[in-house]
């Protein structure tokens, strides 16, 4: 198995530095790092864990904006293919502009600033993206459930809303703020449902691990 480092790339002098390792947001920001990384070395599609994947991702090259006002990129979603220039201005970047007292500086806003630069994107004017070949999708793409009603997904599964979950590719479940949420396997909540219905056997493993 060959691994993926640092070296011959921009980000081999930040991690050898190791300022990154007294920040008190160095797991986000070795996260951030390892993910930007791993697109420029290999490209694809990068997800974090805490989705539920409802479709199947027949996209190239998109970056997902996180609620309707369109003014956060998310870094917790994308798709780059090996080469493209975006990710390798957002390593250059990365790379040069560490702060490491800043939470979401190399995340999402590290991203809205590379596409602001390169693609003449505004906020709250989705259609500023002037780059062609990188798609921005709507919120409701895999962020249907906003981060401030995350205790939506723990709730009794409505027509309404399962509805408007199911025009999703995915959901986000905000791990961050619901890991410490009951979930009842079987149940009729929002998550519940959607894990039976799109992760069946992870479902069925889980059962034996309840209490």
């Amino acid at each position: 198995m060959k691994w993926i480092t640092s070296e011959d790339t921009p980000l081999e002098d930040w991690y050898r530095k190791g300022e990154w390792r007294q920040s008190p947001h160095k797991l986000e920001h070795f996260a951030d790092y390892i993910r930007m990384l791993s697109s420029l070395k290999g490209g694809g599609l990068y997800m974090d864990l805490d989705f539920v994947t409802m479709k199947r991702f027949d996209i190239s090259n998109f970056l997902a904006v996180e609620d309707a006002s369109v003014e956060t990129i998310s870094s917790g979603i994308f798709h780059f293919d090996y080469g493209h220039p975006a990710i390798s201005e957002i390593v250059k970047d990365l790379a040069a502009h560490y702060q490491p007292k800043e939470w979401v500086a190399h995340g999402p806003a590290l991203i809205f600033s590379i596409m602001s630069r390169i693609c003449g994107l505004k906020k709250r004017q989705p259609l500023s993206n002037e780059c062609s070949d990188v798609a921005l999708m709507p919120y409701n793409f895999v962020y249907p459930i906003h981060w401030p009603d995350w205790q939506v997904l723990f709730q009794k599964s409505t027509r309404n809303i399962m509805q408007w979950i199911n025009g999703s590719y995915a959901v986000h479940v905000w791990n961050k703020l619901s890991h410490s949420e009951p979930l009842l396997i079987g149940s009729d909540q929002v998550y519940s449902t959607l894990a039976s219905r799109h992760c069946p056997f992870t479902v069925a493993r889980a059962a034996e691990y309840s209490d």
